[in-house]
C-alpha cells in the first residue's frame, strides 16, 4: 500500500516544545488521534493529565516535540530515555497527528526526530506501543524497523457477572493506605508494586519517587 502524497520542501517543521504554550495543541492532538482507534474507552487527556506529566520524575529525561505544517501544529511525540536501565531504553508515547495526515511524511519526521534524540542520549533499542487497529501506525513502526515482542489483551468483568458466594477474608484485617504521609507506607506499596511486576517482560524496579508521583 502507498503512502500518500510527499510534501514539498520547507512546509514541515519538527521542533521542541514550548511550555505554556504547546500544551493545548498537545491536548487536541491526542484525544483527536487516540479517540480515532480508541472510541469510548479512551480516557481524555485534559490539563491536569499534562501537568502531572511535567511534574513527574520522568519529564525531565523526556523530549516532546511537535510538527508545525505551514505554520500550523498539526502533530506531536513524546520520547522518553529511560536512564534507569543500563544500557538507557527509549520509549515512544502519544505520536499524534491530525487524521488527514496520518499517511503522510509527518508521524514519520516526528517518529524519527524522536528515536535520534533518544540514540544521542545512549538508548540502544527503542519501544513503542500501537493498538491492533492502528494499521496505518504499525505500517509505519515496521518500515522504520521495529518488530513485534508482545501482543495482550484487555479482559472485562462487569459487576453483575461476578459469581455469587463472595465475601471478604475474615483472617484479613484491612486498614486505609496514607503512602503520602507515613513513608512505611510508601515503601510497602513500592515493594508490592514491585514483587508484582517483577515477571512483566519489560520490567525495571519501580523507585520510590516514581511509586509517590503516581499518587
Amino acid at each position: 500500500m502507498e503512502r500518500g502524497p510527499v510534501l514539498e520542501a520547507g512546509r514541515l517543521r519538527v521542533r521542541e516544545f514550548v511550555e505554556g504554550r504547546d500544551e493545548p495543541y498537545w491536548i487536541e492532538l491526542f484525544n483527536s488521534y487516540y479517540g480515532r482507534y480508541y472510541g469510548s474507552e479512551l480516557e481524555p487527556l485534559d490539563e491536569d493529565d499534562v501537568e502531572w506529566i511535567k511534574r513527574a520524575p520522568w519529564w525531565e529525561d523526556s523530549q516532546v516535540l511537535m510538527a508545525d505544517l505551514d505554520g500550523e501544529t498539526v502533530g506531536m511525540v513524546r520520547a522518553y530515555l529511560d536512564k534507569a536501565r543500563s544500557p538507557p531504553k527509549g520509549y515512544i508515547y502519544d505520536l499524534a497527528v491530525r487524521a488527514e495526515l496520518e499517511e503522510t511524511e509527518v508521524p514519520k519526521a516526528l517518529l524519527r526526530r524522536a528515536l535520534s534524540w533518544l540514540a544521542e542520549g545512549g538508548a540502544r533499542e527503542a519501544q513503542a506501543y500501537a493498538r491492533d487497529n492502528m494499521e496505518h501506525r504499525l505500517r509505519l513502526y515496521r518500515e522504520e524497523g521495529f518488530r513485534l515482542v508482545r501482543s495482550f489483551s484487555v479482559m472485562r468483568l462487569r459487576p453483575g457477572e461476578l459469581p455469587g458466594g463472595l465475601r471478604g477474608n475474615e483472617e484479613v484485617e484491612l486498614r486505609v493506605a496514607d503512602p503520602l504521609g507515613r513513608e512505611e507506607d510508601l515503601r510497602t506499596l513500592n515493594e508490592l508494586e514491585n514483587e508484582a511486576f517483577s515477571e512483566h517482560f519489560d520490567f525495571r524496579p519501580e523507585s520510590l519517587e516514581e511509586t509517590r508521583a503516581f499518587l
